[in-house]
């Protein structure tokens, strides 16, 4: 079995994240008219490459199959199987494609894959799976398949409360070439976490965070990879956060050979090892990881090949290499300065974590793989140890209150520090779709950002002589290290009608930048102007440039563009946001007052911060309004997330809008370990 990291193939992380948003075929609506008995009823009289859209916000008191290429899927907040229920996925034709999407499911799911030809693909997305009497996610080979197989399991909750695995891989004394990617996902386990059995084909390892409630008096191990029958595969172990298990990473083999690269993984609490490698002929590399507080920080006990190691940072070990583990000219020790006894971020650039690893061990895909929080994989010009890259970007919520608001202003007070020449992003909350709770005042209200010199940053309200209103709630993004950012300011050469060009690489030829646009009054000392209009941006094919452009009011002409209007523009990371955490809204059908939107990142989670630009593209549609962002919760903390006009009104048919979200923040809120009931 080979470990290895660089150079993954277009088949494996790519698709794990672009298959997040591929179309199927055609929907079908459960309940509904054309689909009015059972959930398996339905799924078992639907044709081939049907998408499945549960409607119900009941609970299902069924046991599923899938058997055949389909989407079993909920937009917006998750739907529910009940205690002890759980689904069965048969992907045993080469051509089957089986998708679960947005699912919580109180039992466990139980993936076979595999074909006598072609390659079967099996998609496991954005799923809370809480079996408390054994494994939660089970996924397998079929015992009699020589082709190809694709097993996504990415952006879920997985929850296992007994002494089960979390998630078992199990391709064991079979042949083919299986792909199996393990990505973005909050794994608690009260035994081992994520278990691979895997004889050949490869594992991607990647973004995980893998813990238990407590640290271990057991045998509980993070990350288990072993060849059980003289295979030789391919598994890649990156970005992983583990922590309070007796071994954090576990690679060996009973028969056939390992060759292992495990790069800027996180372990803490390793009552054992941090990372173990057992058994004869376990070679490949271990590199630029963070192993703090246990007894060992790398056991080898092989007494075979070597596993090669370098520039890992050491804290708090009994000994930081053991048994036949080699230390590494280039490895560090010292104190990495977390956040917290559960936040393994370091707090500052002058830990000695920051720039300790080495640049050609960082994980590869196309370019550097993004960290945890899905920053660029290299914040500076040499990459931290373990699983994140120190940056100072972050998202932040603020309220307007009498104390920081005064006419039309409201004065942010970030726990860090913000610069005149920091490109924020900004975005509103609207209300909690209850049914009772009214838009706030003043949401119609055109805002922007300006630096007022001794009181920072501050939000206003375009029109100056209106107040902007107490008890707002605002998201404002510091983006410094994950996408692009820019100013623009409007002049006469760049400025026509009602528009102004943008004239960037990163947006140039590119209608798929999906750009995010915010006000800036008065930036870098230009005379400051008001543009006291909704905006919007639009890309022109007929010059292959983005425009920035003020909305046309029914029955209107559109507000000319000032000359020195100013805007922040943010362009995603194309590599890695385009569907991960930015995409564009598929355009509406008819009008609506609340557009819900879905995504892995936003579906049940409250305290996600996005951001919302509206698109003229793709059917030259205006939005003349000011935009919102609403929650519509569930007493069981399932919920959705929405977009609406800040004037009340209708958002017109045909409309679309680009949404960001800022990883890091739903990655933080998102996680809450110890509020899983296994303590």
């Amino acid at each position: 079995m080979n470990l290895t990291f660089r150079n993954i193939r277009p088949n494996s992380f790519a698709l794990a994240v672009i298959a997040l948003f591929s179309a199927p075929a055609y929907a079908i609506n459960w309940p509904s008219g054309a689909c009015s008995g059972t959930l398996q009823a339905c799924i078992d009289a639907a044709a081939v490459g049907a998408d499945i859209q549960i409607q119900s916000e009941a609970i299902i008191a069924e046991d599923l199959v899938l058997g055949r290429s389909v989407t079993l899927s909920k937009n917006g907040t998750a739907a529910r199987l009940g205690p002890g229920r759980n689904i069965v996925i048969n992907a045993l034709g080469g051509t089957d494609t089986i998708t679960v999407r947005n699912l919580w499911v109180y039992g466990q799911i139980t993936a076979t894959v595999g074909g006598t030809s072609g390659t079967a693909r099996v998609n496991l997305e954005g799923l809370r799976v809480e079996n408390t009497a054994g494994t939660a996610v089970f996924i397998e080979r079929s015992s009699t398949v020589s082709a190809a197989a694709i097993v996504n399991l990415t952006n879920s909750t997985l929850i296992a409360g007994s002494s089960n695995p979390a998630v078992v891989v199990s391709h064991v004394g079979v042949v083919g070439d299986p792909t199996y990617n393990i990505t973005n996902n909050d794994i608690t386990a009260q035994g081992t976490g994520i278990d691979i059995q895997l004889d050949v084909g490869r594992s991607n390892i990647l973004a995980n965070r893998v813990g238990r409630p407590r640290p271990s008096n057991s045998a509980a191990r993070g990350i288990v990879v072993v060849s059980q029958s003289g295979g030789a595969g391919t598994a890649q172990i990156a970005r992983n956060v583990v922590f309070n298990f007796a071994i954090g990473m576990d690679i060996g083999r009973v028969s056939g050979a390992v060759a292992a690269t495990v790069v800027n993984n996180t372990i803490v609490r390793a009552r054992i090892a941090g990372i173990r490698t057992q058994n004869a002929t376990v070679t490949g590399r271990v590199a630029n990881n963070l192993i703090s507080s246990g007894f060992c920080g790398i056991n080898k006990t092989s007494t075979g090949a070597l596993a090669s190691t370098d520039y890992n940072f050491f804290h708090d070990l009994n000994a930081n290499h053991c048994g036949g583990s080699i230390p590494g000219a280039n490895d560090r020790t010292g104190t990495p300065e977390f956040i917290s006894s559960l936040d393994f971020r370091v707090r500052s650039l002058s830990s000695p974590n920051v720039n300790a690893g080495n640049n050609a061990d960082q994980p590869q895909f196309i370019v550097p793989l993004p960290d945890f929080d899905q920053r660029n994989g290299r914040v500076s010009s040499v990459v931290d140890a373990g699983a994140f890259e120190f940056g100072f970007d972050r998202s932040l919520e603020h309220a307007s209150t009498a104390a920081n608001t005064s006419g039309n202003l409201t004065t942010i007070s970030p726990p860090f520090v913000l610069v005149a020449s920091d490109a924020l992003q900004l975005s509103q909350f609207g209300r909690e779709l209850d049914g009772f709770t009214p838009l706030p005042a003043n949401a119609s209200a055109h805002l922007g950002m300006w630096w007022s010199g001794p009181q920072g940053w501050t939000i206003f309200n375009q029109l100056n002589t209106a107040p902007l209103g107490l008890g707002r709630r605002f998201f404002t993004l510091l983006d410094l290290h994950s996408n692009t950012t820019t100013v623009h300011i409007a002049n006469l050469a760049n400025t026509f009608s009602n528009f102004t060009i943008l004239d960037r690489p990163e947006l140039n030829n590119r209608p798929n930048a999906l750009p995010m646009v915010t006000q800036n009054y008065a930036p870098n000392g230009a005379s400051g102007v008001y543009n006291n209009s909704a905006i919007g941006v639009w890309y022109d094919a007929a010059d292959s440039r983005w425009k920035i452009f003020n909305q046309q009011p029914l029955g209107s002409a559109a507000p000319a563009m000032p000359i020195n209007a100013a805007f922040n523009v943010m362009t995603p990371n194309e590599l890695f946001a385009n569907g991960s955490h930015a995409f564009r809204t598929a355009p509406l059908a008819v009008p609506v007052l609340v557009l819900n939107i879905s995504h892995p990142l936003l579906n049940n989670t409250r305290c996600a911060q996005p951001y919302v630009t509206s698109a003229y593209n793709p059917n030259n549609v205006y939005v003349p309004s000011n935009v919102v962002l609403s929650y519509n919760s569930n007493p069981d903390d399932r919920g959705n997330w929405a977009i609406e006009r800040g004037d009340g009104l209708q958002i017109p048919a045909g409309a679309a809008f680009h949404v960001y979200i800022d990883p890091q923040q739903s990655r933080r809120c998102n996680t809450e370990l110890l509020s899983d009931g296994f303590e």
